[in-house]
């Protein structure tokens, strides 16, 4: 195989790809923060209800339903009940009040 080979795009779309994906947000993954364990308990959440929902009954999607609608409240009010609760247990969030 030639080792000048430079693929079907050739260089300068590999140059213009890495400095698009260096602009990309990539959240954190050193430490479990609030906000992290916020979404991975959302995407539990969500995945369990969606799948029992397949599987046993379709009245599972109410638990995905419940999901999207604390997300919505969260995003509109900054109010999330499950952050209080894990906060209480202490878990710490990430982003600070200014």
């Amino acid at each position: 195989m030639n080792d000048n080979y430079e693929g079907a795009f050739g260089n300068s779309f590999q140059s213009t790809f890495k400095k698009e994906v260096d602009k990309m947000y990539v959240a954190r993954t050193d430490k479990w923060y609030l906000e992290r364990i916020i979404w991975l308990v959302a995407g539990i959440f969500t995945l369990t209800g969606t799948i029992l929902a397949a599987v046993h009954s379709k009245y599972w999607l109410i638990l995905t339903g419940l999901v999207g609608i604390n997300l919505i409240v969260f995003a509109t009010t900054g109010f999330c009940l499950m952050a209080n609760i894990l906060y209480k247990l202490g878990a710490r969030p990430l982003i600070r009040k200014e």
